[in-house]
């Protein structure tokens, strides 16, 4: 079985299941197959899919144009992000600094959605 990382997450009041093609070892054809039938099974339990990944997981492992009907978190570590397909969810960075939490860095991201 392929492996798959998932990541639940707390948004407003909407549960989303996140998706990262990252975690996933397969074929490109194969992966999407595989992400459609995960995020088709999460909608029939009453849940919001989602699939998180950064340029490189999105263009050169899956056929995008397969998946538009799912909302997409995107990693891409500029000031611009540069994705020729609509998201949710822009993550910028991975190394913030948040006063009162010492040590580590943190991601930080802007959702375009109102998930409340």
């Amino acid at each position: 079985y392929p492996k798959i990382g998932m990541l639940t997450t707390m948004i407003g009041a909407v549960l989303n299941l996140i998706l990262d093609p990252v975690f996933i070892f397969a074929l490109h054809l194969e992966l999407t197959d595989i992400i459609i039938a995960f995020c088709d099974k999460i909608e029939k339990a009453g849940y919001k899919p989602m699939i998180y990944s950064n340029l490189k997981g999105f263009v050169g492992r899956l056929d995008l144009t397969r998946l538009e009907k799912y909302e997409k978190w995107f990693a891409y570590y500029s000031d611009t992000p540069y994705f020729p397909y609509e998201f949710s969810i822009w993550q910028y960075t991975e190394s913030a600094k948040l006063d009162g939490v010492s040590g580590n860095t943190i991601d930080l991201n802007i959702s375009f959605k109102d998930y409340n």
